[in-house]
């Protein structure tokens, strides 16, 4: 069994980020901003697309954020069912820790979840 992030789970494509920023909602609090869209009759976990800024730091912290932010998703896939996500960092997040980072996203999935399925 593969713990990797699948492909399939990716926002890649310039189209499927404009559909989401065009057709989306967005949820913002201090250190994310969230543009999603909700799938009608999904029971599949959802889609993830990042875009981090320079103002977070240099490739090496970008990358960190990323990974960070990729993994929480992938392991709680049952927050993210139906929805199609592109998360953009705010620079107030680049100097937290790492489990600091992936304990702040994990409360932004839940509280999106539970706005979207009361």
């Amino acid at each position: 069994m593969s713990h990797a992030f699948p492909k399939s789970r990716h926002v890649r494509q310039r189209r499927e980020f404009d559909r989401i920023y065009r057709q989306g909602r967005v949820l913002q609090d201090e250190f994310f901003r969230i543009h999603y869209c909700v799938l009608p009759n999904s029971a599949e976990p959802g889609c993830l697309g990042l875009t981090v800024g320079k103002s977070l730091g240099k490739a090496v912290q970008r990358n960190r954020i990323k990974r960070i932010l990729r993994e929480v998703f992938r392991q709680h896939p049952e927050f993210s069912v139906g929805l199609e996500l592109i998360v953009q960092p705010k620079p107030a997040l680049a100097p937290l820790e790492n489990a600091k980072i992936g304990e702040f996203f994990l409360q932004v999935l839940q509280n999106l979840h539970g706005h979207i399925h009361r």
